[in-house]
């Protein structure tokens, strides 16, 4: 039986306290261009306007997890849906010499913070690049 869990009616507290380092993050991957060939391309870590946006996603199965996505791409665009997702944990983040913003906002939502200026450097591509390393990524299947 599938179970639908969506942003607001996520279960568990405590999203808005730092996580621990061995939780796991998930970055949802909408553009082709942020995986391939089985691998989580740097690209999909890139920060935007100085952060990278994740989503806590302990306690969740994988179904419950693509819903989250699922109506994250519905909010951005009715006819988006997000292609795959990359799990990292919380540690991978801090090894890099990045920060989490838990900002619970959306629930479960936080933000990769404390990446190097200029926006696109080298190093912000070598963290990113880190970062997919160790990122274990997840197709879609197409329904």
């Amino acid at each position: 039986m599938r179970t639908e869990v969506q942003p607001s009616q996520a279960p568990g507290t405590g999203f808005d306290s730092p996580p621990g380092r061995d939780e796991p993050l998930t970055r949802f991957l909408f553009p082709k261009n942020w995986f391939s060939g089985g691998v989580v391309q740097p690209a999909a870590f890139m920060p935007y306007h100085g952060s990278t946006s994740v989503f806590r996603t302990r306690d969740l199965q994988a179904d419950q997890i693509k819903e989250i996505g699922d109506e994250i791409g519905r909010n951005l665009n009715p006819q988006r849906t997000h292609r795959a997702w990359a799990d990292v944990s919380a540690g991978v983040i801090l090894d890099v010499g990045l920060d989490l913003d838990p900002d619970n906002t959306p629930p479960r939502h936080a933000s990769i913070v404390g990446w190097p200026l200029p926006e696109g450097s080298s190093e912000q591509l070598s963290r990113a690049s880190k970062i997919a390393q160790k990122a274990k990524l997840t197709i879609c299947p197409v329904e």
